[in-house]
């Protein structure tokens, strides 16, 4: 659909490096479109890499998919690609081009100066540990560009400004939001099924994971927690939901220790909650280059007491003592302490439980999320970003 300059919706456009199902980028930017008011925002993602079945489940719910195919940035080919980029921004008359990963981060800058967008938003998801020194040369040649940065908490803004040199001025920060009327939903027979499968009964003690087997999960650091913890608790189970790189070397690890009884890799999950109600304590992990989790949002909403490492909005999102803990990175001993603070109490798990899902509600509700970005947009198009701060 293409519609004339004079319109009054914002149109916006999404360039997302990969749109592959599960990740939580991937999620909030089909939350972003598929909530926004449509009588006023008009929305478009163009993943540079896709997976063609995620796109045609996420046109099936009415937003707008258009993959853009884009196999590198640099040299002829990489022009190529932008100079068709920049036809189709010229053409829709998109008013925003926004950013949410490293390579469409400095493609956009060039398409939406070149197309003619009004404002070019760069949203950081994470505390940029893996940007090479050439993006980050290729992104300070295209700050000029760039109308204003969003950081998806205060530790990445934090990080934006400390390594990049970006003035706080230009750097807004908006949490992640989830969906909580979801929680409301049970499917009793998926959850008995998975219960039996792994032999979870009432004294059972379930530890739980969601997240991407990458190196900076540091799932190692929970094994070793778990391995430390064993011998106190009985009927232990460490179930992990996701899948990636290092998940055969993990289930290596867990072969040579001797926990295939203990510790189930289950791999990627549509129902992920269902796993979720039967888990006593959640934990992520990560070493570095942590954003602001989803997953420990969706757990808190279900009233789960999390335990997660100090890296990035972790401890933005968990109230440390209140709604789980907080613990340092690479502490094998404090993370393995928390784990059997909570097993020996059960009404503390269910007191942090409670907390984690009233602070979930209070801050970080999709509709909350969703008020704050339609907001920001509408502070570009008066054109309070026009010029850097």
């Amino acid at each position: 659909m293409v519609t004339s300059p004079g319109q009054k919706l914002t149109k916006i456009l999404f360039l997302i490096d990969h749109f592959h199902d599960f990740g939580g980028t991937e999620r909030h930017v089909v939350e972003l479109a598929r909530r926004m008011d449509r009588d006023r925002f008009e929305c478009v993602i163009c993943p540079l890499s896709s997976n063609p079945e995620y796109v045609d489940k996420i046109k099936r719910t009415g937003v707008r998919v258009i993959p853009a195919s884009v196999q590198r940035i640099y040299g002829f080919s990489g022009l190529r690609q932008a100079a068709r980029l920049i036809r189709f921004v010229r053409l829709n008359h998109f008013d925003v081009v926004q950013s949410f990963n490293v390579i469409s981060d400095i493609l956009a800058a060039v398409v939406g100066k070149i197309g003619g967008a009004r404002t070019i938003i760069s949203s950081r998801r994470d505390l940029g540990d893996h940007r090479k020194k050439r993006h980050l040369y290729a992104t300070r040649f295209t700050d000029r560009w760039v109308s204003h940065y969003l950081a998806v908490c205060d530790k990445v803004a934090l990080s934006m400004r400390e390594r990049e040199g970006i003035p706080a001025a230009r750097i807004t920060t908006v949490y992640n939001g989830i969906d909580s009327a979801r929680s409301t939903e049970v499917d009793a027979a998926s959850i008995e099924q998975i219960a039996g499968q792994f032999d979870i009964g009432p004294e059972t003690f379930v530890v739980g994971n969601v997240s991407h087997f990458r190196p900076e999960k540091n799932h190692l650091l929970l094994l070793d927690a778990i391995e430390k913890v064993r011998d106190e608790i009985a009927n232990l189970r460490l179930i992990l939901l996701g899948d990636g790189p290092t998940q055969s070397a993990f289930e290596r690890q867990v072969e040579e220790r001797g926990l295939t009884d203990v510790v189930f890799c289950i791999g990627y999950v549509e129902n992920v909650p269902d796993y979720v109600r039967l888990m006593d304590v959640c934990c992520l992990t990560p070493s570095k280059n942590e954003g602001f989790s989803n997953a420990i949002l969706e757990q808190m909403e279900l009233a789960k007491p999390v335990i997660a490492t100090d890296v990035g909005g972790n401890s933005e999102a968990v109230a440390d003592g209140e709604t789980g803990y907080v613990v340092p990175a690479n502490s094998v001993d404090r993370l393995a302490d928390a784990i059997l603070k909570l097993y020996r109490d059960p009404a503390l798990r269910a007191r942090m439980g409670k907390n984690g899902r009233e602070r979930v509600i209070r801050l970080f509700s999709s509709n909350t999320m969703v008020q704050e970005m339609e907001d920001f947009y509408t502070q570009s198009r008066q054109g309070g970003f026009s010029e850097q701060a």
